[in-house]
């Protein structure tokens, strides 16, 4: 989606299981490995679980495009979920900020 020039890729995990969110991960990933133009991510966790293969995954991928640098926010995630990213955030070095409400994430990305 485009706000104010912006083009923001969202990627809603609501309700998936582990399979289904490693399918839609490899292709988000691949997605924003082809097209650099993408600078911002909103992420949609709900009903779902930062499970230990999916974080494996996604740290395999995020060195693939390490170099390249997405804003990322997520919302709807559950006190698991914040705890995981907070240390997904420590380890890998990386900034992907957590909002309660879809409108302060997307307010987030549109600053600069």
């Amino acid at each position: 989606m485009s706000h104010a020039g912006k083009q923001v890729l969202t990627a809603d995990f609501t309700g998936f299981k582990e399979e289904e969110m490693l399918v839609l991960m490899r292709e988000l990933v691949d997605l924003l490995i082809e097209n650099r133009s993408i600078a911002r991510l909103l992420v949609i966790h709900k009903h779902n679980y930062l499970t230990p293969n999916y974080m494996k995954e996604l740290r395999s991928y995020r060195k693939e495009e390490r170099n390249y640098k997405v804003k990322t926010a997520m919302f709807g995630l559950n006190l698991a979920q914040k705890m995981i990213l907070k240390g997904y955030n420590i380890f890998e070095n990386r900034d992907v900020r957590e909002f309660k409400t879809k409108e302060e994430a997307m307010q987030f990305l549109l600053s600069d």
